[in-house]
């Protein structure tokens, strides 16, 4: 059972975020580009799934309150970029890492970070097959992938001749936002940046 299940409906995107885009600080104005609509939803309900930072490994899920600071700080910057304001080298870094935060927490990290833990095993077992079966080297691999996540019944030699899909561990993804986060930022931090501004009303 995973810990801490107190913060049920989790925000990918920042409420404070969102009601930048609101009239009332309530709802916001969605396009969902699937159903090609257009409605007007609560923000409470927008950007967010149900228990989607959940993990054995971490003991709290990633929306509590240091990733709730960060994103203040991050929207306050925002705010004064908008209006034009000056932000110092230290608020710089805070933007950046408050980006880096946003780059990876989304439900497209989810899916990036699961398509690589698919591919890494794919390729592992190909190499498997490869070498005839027999490579210490993967075979410790799978032994502690399997002793890890508990797998009963199976030897590493099993569990890399079987050719079924893998289902990816249920911490996966916090534990690649955990572990990306400062990389990510370094990137970030080395790219020339140019702001857009876009005019009130000028779409």
């Amino acid at each position: 059972m995973y810990q801490n299940n107190k913060t049920k409906n989790q925000h990918y995107i920042p409420q404070s975020y969102l009601r930048s885009f609101s009239d009332d600080g309530k709802n916001i104005w969605v396009y969902d580009k699937f159903t090609q609509t257009i409605n007007n939803q609560n923000i409470k309900g927008t950007g967010s799934i149900k228990h989607f930072y959940q993990s054995r490994r971490h003991s709290q899920p990633l929306d509590t309150p240091p990733v709730t600071s960060l994103e203040g700080t991050g929207i306050k910057i925002i705010k004064k970029i908008d209006n034009n304001e000056n932000i110092t080298p230290e608020e710089g870094g805070q933007l950046i890492n408050f980006i880096a935060l946003q780059y990876l927490r989304t439900p497209a990290a989810k899916n990036r970070s699961e398509a690589s833990f698919q591919s890494f095993w794919n390729e592992l077992r190909k190499f498997y097959r490869e070498s005839g079966f027999k490579n210490q080297k993967i075979e410790k691999i799978a032994k502690s992938y399997i002793d890890e996540q508990k797998i009963d019944g199976v030897t590493p030699q099993q569990f890399l001749k079987n050719n079924d899909s893998i289902t990816p561990p249920k911490e996966l993804f916090v534990d690649t936002l955990v572990g990306n986060g400062f990389n990510i930022a370094e990137i970030l931090l080395k790219q020339k940046w140019e702001l857009l501004f876009s005019k009130p009303n000028s779409w």
